[in-house]
């Protein structure tokens, strides 16, 4: 952690604490903690510890606290925020502008918005912009109904991987220019109620490239996995904008497509390479991880033993198809015992019977 700045130490000094609106609150300067106990916050005034934001690691929320129908750039700005305690106990049924509110706070971590109650909310601009340490979003819940502004919300939220915006529905927002700016997100989940819109400026979804791993395109998962996606979407960044501003019907989590390796061809023969079943193919994307006992050890053939494997059994999928190829050996069939008798011309027995036995 950053220590303050001379000055900024005086500062804390002079205004430690304080109550705004009517909820008290300090700093812990031992722990660099902003405590806020319950109240309501006023109208149309900066947050007194604005002009303190280096001296704050952490935010404490102790009881409930009615934030202001304007609570732009609330918690902005805290330099050295890493996280924030107790955002289930704000009431924000009232408000509708969180403009900036988490805006460069630039080592906060992950933040949790889905106890959040929006009914109001109107403009969320910046939301998040310049949080370039966040990794962990949760907006499951969020209400985003009459929302018309969000532009730039996750700008240079560079740390982000994973986003999921289910639960936003965009029907009257006009504008959300720049809202992915410079993102570097790897999934994408979105609801039946979201719609981009490149009114108030584009989007800005990364367009990606394609290498060894990606395609350059981005892919649903349908009921595949991130690893392994099984969609039917198949879409540049563009392509996606414009397909989820046309149609609600592609609703789903997106990932970058992997690129896909060769194929994996598993042959059962026998010892003279005759094939006794139908070839197996295992299929996955360039680089990963593969076993062919996994498919291979459900395989039974009746007749036949497991006698070796040719090729490698392990490895990883390349730009080459490989094949694997199981050896079986046949089972011997039990013969029929074979009775021999040694009798005279009489049948009379001169010798001990001898039963012989072996295979087909």
């Amino acid at each position: 952690t950053d220590a303050p700045s001379t000055t900024e130490t005086s500062k804390v000094a002079k205004a430690s604490g304080g109550t705004f609106g009517t909820a008290p609150w300090h700093i812990d300067s031992a722990t660099r903690t902003l405590v806020i106990e319950g109240g309501t916050f006023p109208e149309n005034s900066p947050a007194p510890w604005s002009n303190i934001s280096g001296a704050i690691d952490k935010i404490v929320i102790t009881s409930n606290v009615t934030l202001a129908t304007n609570s732009s750039n609330l918690f902005s700005g805290l330099s050295n925020l890493i996280s924030i305690e107790g955002l289930n106990l704000l009431d924000t049924s009232k408000v509708i502008s969180i403009d900036g509110m988490f805006k460069d706070d630039i080592k906060l971590q992950n933040i949790d918005l889905s106890t959040m109650k929006t009914p109001s909310l109107q403009k969320m601009n910046f939301l998040f912009s310049g949080c370039s340490a966040l990794k962990i979003v949760n907006l499951s819940n969020f209400d985003t109904s009459k929302v018309m502004q969000m532009n730039a919300v996750f700008a240079e939220c560079t740390s982000i991987e994973s986003l999921d915006l289910s639960s936003f529905d965009t029907s009257k927002v006009i504008s959300m220019g720049s809202i992915f700016l410079h993102d570097k997100f790897h999934s994408l989940t979105f609801g039946n109620k979201f719609k981009f819109t490149s009114k108030g400026g584009s989007p800005a979804l990364i367009s990606l490239s394609k290498n060894n791993d990606y395609t350059g395109n981005w892919e649903n998962i349908d009921n595949g996995t991130p690893d392994n996606p099984k969609g039917k979407n198949v879409w540049s960044s563009s392509e996606l904008m414009s397909a989820l501003n046309l149609s609600n019907n592609d609703a789903d989590t997106y990932v970058w497509q992997p690129t896909q390796g060769q194929p994996i061809t598993i042959k059962y023969v026998d010892e003279s390479g005759n094939k006794l079943v139908s070839d197996d193919i295992m299929t996955g994307k360039y680089g990963m991880s593969y076993d062919t006992n996994d498919v291979a050890s459900k395989i039974h053939i009746d007749g036949y033993s497991y006698k070796e494997v040719q090729g490698n059994r392990t490895g990883t999928f390349s730009d080459q198809g490989q094949t694997v190829t199981y050896v079986y050996t046949k089972d011997p069939i039990p013969a029929k015992d074979v009775t021999v008798k040694y009798v005279d011309e009489n049948g009379k027995e001169i010798a001990p019977t001898v039963t012989l036995t072996g295979n087909v």
